[in-house]
Formats: C-alpha cells, structure tokens, sequence
C-alpha cells in the first residue's frame, strides 16, 4: 500500500488524469486495504474500508479540535473518541457496513487555519489482488473526488468526448453513483480490462450503468431502459 498526497495539482491514477488543484485543496490518496477481517493494531492495509474512513474523520475532529479550538491534545484526543460513536457521519459508514460491503469510500473534510480555509479530500478503497475490479473500484472513488474538486468533471468529460464518439455528459445520469460507474467502465474500456463474473456480485446497478454507457443518449433513458429490461427502468 503507497499514501500519496498531492497539493496544487492531483494525479488520479487509475482514470490517469492530472487535475490543477485550487489554493488550499489537498487530495489524500490512503491507498488499498486487503479485505476482510480488521486488525486495528495492524497497518491501514489491514483494516476495512469503513474502519479507516471512521479513523480519517475521527483524526480530522482532534486535529479541529486543537487547530481551531485551542483544545489541549488530550482533551481533544478524548473529544475524537467520542465523535467515533456520536457523529452522524461515522454512524451512516457504520451502518452501511452493517448492511453492505463498504469497498470504497471518499471524503471531503475542511478546516480553518491561521494561513486560511483548507479542503482535504480523502480516499480509501478496497483492492481484492485482480487487475480489472481493483482498477474499478479505485476509478469509482476518483469520479467522486473528482466531484469535489472544481472543473475536474468538465476535464473528465473533455478527455472522454477526445477519445471516443459517443460522449459522457455526466450531469444527466440518475445520480453520483451511476456516474462513478460510467468512469470506472471508461477506465476499464482505456485500459483494455474486463469485469469477470464473480465480479459483478452485488454490483446489479452496474446493468444501468452499461447500457448509459455503450448508448450515451440521456434524451429519454426511462423509455430506453424500459425497453430493454423494466427492472432497469424502475431504478430512475
């Protein structure tokens, strides 16, 4: 597992595109942990998705604490402790996990600093050991802290209308996630890999996320589904 954090410009590796950071912007790259079991003792690589997400806020809320507060270190460490089971935000990653696998995971978090405001985007994402569904994972976080960054999505969209015919208007799909898709299956498509089927276990959505891609029309995509498969169209 490699960290990287990139200030004035970001390289998002999977999707391989270079986008200018505004003044004050970081984005935190976690790297991969392995699935399964949490070890909370063990490096980040062997804990869950979900786990180091909860880590990554809990660390913002004593770092705030003690920036922005003025809170000495081992009141906000205590402060941080509690956060892990008040924070609406820890308690939707908690009960998404509980529901569903969590494999990835992105994170916008801001701060207020004598030197000025600063926004740190974090991401964390699972990697299985196979080429093609680590390669998708990792492209579904991008898409989402793409979003967060200003104009990343017009560069993406750019860069995607330049190399293929049909192009991507990411703001008429149904929501973040189907986009998030689109870019992961654009990536695959740039790299030559495929989705075998085991996996495609527990990704269904991905259906709609290919059909919006391989026609890239989003006049009419309620009817266009229906067409195709009901259980599609009633996704909208």
């Amino acid at each position: 597992m490699q960290r990287r954090t990139y200030q004035g410009q970001a390289h998002l590796e999977a999707t391989d595109i270079e986008l200018p950071l505004p003044k004050g912007f970081f984005v935190h790259d976690e790297g991969a942990s392995r699935p399964g079991i949490t070890h909370p003792n063990e490096g980040p690589e062997f804990q869950s998705v979900d786990y180091r997400a909860a880590n990554i806020y809990r660390n913002h809320v004593v770092r705030r604490a003690i920036e922005e507060g003025g809170m000495p270190r081992e009141d906000a460490e205590s402060f941080g402790d509690k956060a892990m089971y008040t924070s609406p935000f820890i308690q939707n990653i908690m009960a998404l996990s509980g529901g569903l696998h969590v494999y990835g995971c992105t994170i916008r978090l801001k701060i207020n600093l004598p030197t000025g405001p600063e926004t740190h985007i974090h991401m964390v994402y699972e990697s299985k050991g196979r080429s093609a569904i680590d390669t998708y994972i990792r492209a579904h976080e991008e898409y989402h802290a793409m979003v967060l960054i200003p104009g990343a999505v017009t560069s993406l969209e750019a860069r995607i209308c330049s190399e293929r015919e049909n192009p991507i208007d990411f703001s008429q799909t149904p929501n973040e996630e189907v986009a998030a898709d689109l870019n992961a299956l654009d990536v695959l498509r740039r790299r030559g890999l495929s989705l075998s089927e085991s996996d495609l276990v527990g990704r269904k959505e991905l259906d709609r996320a290919r059909f919006i891609y391989e026609i890239a029309d989003y006049r009419n995509l309620t009817y266009l589904l229906s067409k195709v498969s009901p259980r599609l169209a009633d996704w909208f």
